[in-house]
């Protein structure tokens, strides 16, 4: 077996539904759409739990592979924040039933 990655939640979804990823991809194997797929392997499952209306994405402005995923998926720029670890970060969302329509044939 090979570890290509990790993924996760940050936390459950919050009063409004909200719910976050994290997620990562080993610098040999990026560029490769691992990263891609690992979002749409884990937003495909969570958009049908009960309780998650939006998804969250947060990326430094200077990570230009993950903000070109997240701009291919059609995540809108709705902010930013300040994060003790990282910094800057720019915060990106999309609803989930916007997610279950454009990717459909990917979440089901």
């Amino acid at each position: 077996m090979v570890v290509v990655g990790s993924a996760g939640f940050h936390n459950l979804p919050d009063e409004n539904g909200m719910i976050e990823i994290g997620f990562g991809v080993d610098p040999a194997f990026q560029n490769k759409g691992y990263g891609k797929q690992i979002l749409h392997g884990m937003w495909g499952w969570v958009v049908n739990e009960p309780g998650v209306k939006t998804l969250r994405y947060t990326v430094s402005p200077s990570n230009l592979i993950s903000r070109q995923i997240i701009q291919k998926l059609e995540f809108k720029l709705v902010g930013e924040q300040m994060d003790d670890i990282d910094g800057v970060e720019e915060i990106y969302e999309l609803s989930a039933n916007d997610y279950k329509l454009r990717f459909t044939d990917i979440s089901s």
